[in-house]
């Protein structure tokens, strides 16, 4: 084993009484951690499972989940993260999509002898997590283990976190950035948490998630809210400035690891409406034509061939290798990234480019709507765009509205009522296919 490539395993350099998770009234230190580990790798022995095979870990969000997942990751076992909101059919096609070795809804734990790896190798795969297929259907993205930690390494940098702090698990563990946090809490000494906790000292959240937070009036001020995932309404970062709320708005994507860019301590209001500047183990550059290119430590691996198993990827990609997001952006004076829109989201009417994003933004800052533009086939001009909106709404004032603001050709054609919705990111595959049987 190459130790240039090696880690002391993190678990080892805590104190043993050291409290790492915590879920309602429940807690549990790194040496109930390290009892934990030690059953999961007799378990991984006794069923042979071996370092690069695949388990998919199909249970909720529980402290046992965590057990089970940094488990599987000091046996050098790649976890296959699956969403408890799909139907079960889907996760076991999830499941079966990457060959996985074994399929776990629960876990009879056992005394065991066994003891932590001393080592942790950042060269062995560790996760695999399906895209949020908002743009199409979802692809499975593999990740080491030196992804996740120079993401976590390169966030802790610019975010504060200290051992005992503690950040709550508010983003799922099927998503990137729910795994991040184990990550950074690992490598800090901080804690997890499940729940309610009158002390949580940091938040992941998307918009709406921050929304709720503000409406409780009588939160507890945290050190650290980090804020992305969805476009950010002026008004609602207005707001979070008057509570005087320490926000970092970030930019980020399943295949770097979450986080690539992020605002720093302090930030002003115009520094929040950017998503900041480039973290430490990342690179970033912007494209001929826009689009937003990035590479380093934590640029993943590539995504599984469907059917080929963990360890079969369609492309692989390597950290000297340049990944085009399709998000379109540049890099304004101070080096900050502001980002446009999707590249695969562009709208091509009559010859002219419509952005859905730049509708979206106007109809959230403006009126207070949640809205999704989308494209429809067109006869005349190839194109046009179509909204399903959030919410009450009034079609003919809407239109009245937008015209004074926008060109003729970037006003929605129809507007139609947003379907609820469960999941962190809507698809607008979906919207688009809706929108289709509409017309």
């Amino acid at each position: 084993m190459n130790s240039f490539n090696c880690i002391a395993n993190p678990f080892l350099g805590l104190p043993q009484d050291l409290i790492i998770a915590k879920s309602d009234d429940k807690t549990l230190t790194v040496a109930q951690f390290c009892y934990a580990i030690g059953q999961v790798k007799e378990f991984c022995y006794r069923n042979k499972l071996r370092q690069g095979m695949c388990i998919a870990l199909d249970m909720p969000l529980s402290l046992e989940w965590q057990l089970l997942f940094w488990g599987f990751i000091d046996s050098g076992i790649i976890v296959l993260c699956l969403n408890q909101r799909l139907p079960q059919s889907q996760k076991l096609q999830q499941a079966q999509d990457i060959s996985a070795n074994l399929y776990i809804t629960d876990f009879n734990w056992q005394i065991s002898s066994q003891s932590l790896s001393t080592e942790w190798n950042l060269n062995n795969k560790a996760t695999i997590i399906f895209t949020s297929g908002s743009s199409g259907n979802p692809k499975p993205a593999l990740h080491t283990l030196a992804n996740h930690y120079y993401s976590a390494l390169g966030s802790n940098e610019n975010i504060n976190l200290d051992m005992g702090d503690k950040w709550s698990l508010s983003l799922p563990l099927h998503h990137v950035g729910g795994i991040a946090i184990l990550f950074r809490c690992l490598l800090s000494g901080a804690i997890t948490v499940i729940g309610q906790d009158d002390n949580i000292t940091h938040y992941s959240f998307v918009p709406t998630q921050l929304m709720d937070f503000m409406a409780k009036h009588n939160f507890k001020m945290p050190k650290a809210i980090l804020l992305g995932g969805a476009t950010i309404a002026e008004s609602l970062l207005d707001k979070a400035m008057e509570y005087k709320l320490p926000i970092y708005t970030t930019y980020g994507c399943t295949e770097m690891s979450s986080q690539i860019c992020t605002t720093s301590h302090n930030a002003s209001l115009e520094d929040l409406k950017t998503a900041g500047q480039l973290l430490k183990y990342r690179e970033v550059k912007i494209s001929d034509d826009g689009e937003i290119l990035v590479r380093g430590k934590t640029l993943f691996c590539g995504y599984l061939q469907i059917g080929g198993g963990a360890g079969v990827l369609q492309k692989s990609y390597h950290t000297q290798e340049w990944f085009c997001t399709s998000d379109y952006g540049y890099l304004d004076s101070y080096n900050r990234l502001v980002v446009l829109g999707r590249k695969d989201n562009l709208i091509i009417s009559g010859g002219e480019n419509i952005c859905p994003e730049e509708i979206e933004k106007i109809i959230l800052d403006k009126f207070g709507l949640t809205a999704i533009i989308v494209a429809v086939k067109n006869k005349r001009f190839g194109q046009r765009p179509v909204a399903f909106v959030d919410g009450v709404f009034d079609k003919d004032l809407l239109i009245k509205q937008l015209s004074a603001i926008l060109p003729k050709y970037k006003i929605p054609d129809e507007f139609y009522t947003l379907p609820a919705n469960n999941n962190l990111k809507i698809s607008r595959y979906e919207l688009a296919q809706k929108a289709s049987k509409y017309n």
